[in-house]
């Protein structure tokens, strides 16, 4: 499955409130291959560089996943066979491999393990893959040259620990980074001034729903 097509109106979907977007949230974007199991998100599956294959399929010879079921070509248009593999099972498998491919920074893993949680539900993996995402966090908050960042880190850093069980420390980084200005030297000056006004929308809509005592962690549990 692929991607057709998408709009703006990804970014209102209840994962804001995890910062991370469709089509990271939708299950059939996590291939899984069915003869070597790799897997990884659509858009990386077949970027695979040629010296990484010795070192892949090392690893992925150890890996087990449930068997795929056989469908015939049109049924796997319809319902493709790596969908009845857990997306919890494939994007374990991912992790293994983005590792491998040198893309374990704190940028990249620190949205993966957003997903994974996400992905996870209300389970103690979701709760360890946000742990994960919060060590991270805390961590680029330190680095001088993510500074303009600030602000999403912040974001990032509130919605892991409400998602945890933390809304005390959650409204701490909320309220630190509703102070703080997004600025990435990457963007124009017009993605800046967007992104900064979309986050601040996203914390004020926390802070207003914390202080009645509820969140997206709740909602989602009903």
């Amino acid at each position: 499955m692929v991607v057709g097509s998408y709009g703006s109106y990804i970014y209102q979907d209840p994962s804001k409130y995890q910062l991370i977007f469709w089509p990271y949230t939708d299950s059939p974007g996590w291939y899984s291959c069915s003869k070597c199991h790799l897997s990884a998100f659509m858009g990386d599956f077949e970027h695979i560089p040629v010296d990484k294959l010795p070192d892949l399929r090392k690893a992925l010879a150890e890996i087990t996943l449930p068997q795929q079921p056989q469908r015939s070509a049109k049924e796997s248009l319809e319902r493709p066979p790596y969908l009845d593999i857990p997306v919890s099972a494939r994007m374990a498998v991912a992790e293994k491999v983005y590792r491998i491919l040198g893309r374990d920074n704190d940028a990249f893993m620190n949205h993966f393990y957003r997903v994974v949680g996400y992905h996870a539900g209300e389970t103690a993996a979701a709760d360890e893959a946000r742990k994960k995402s919060i060590a991270i966090t805390e961590r680029q908050l330190t680095d001088p040259s993510l500074a303009g960042q600030r602000k999403e880190l912040l974001y990032i850093l509130g919605a892991m620990r409400h998602f945890t069980g933390d809304d005390a420390g959650a409204k701490k980084a909320f309220n630190e980074a509703s102070k703080e200005k997004y600025q990435n030297s990457d963007l124009k000056t017009e993605q800046n001034t967007g992104y900064d006004a979309y986050l601040t929308e996203l914390i004020n809509e926390y802070l207003e729903m914390l202080a009645r005592g509820e969140g997206p962690r709740q909602k989602a549990r009903r």
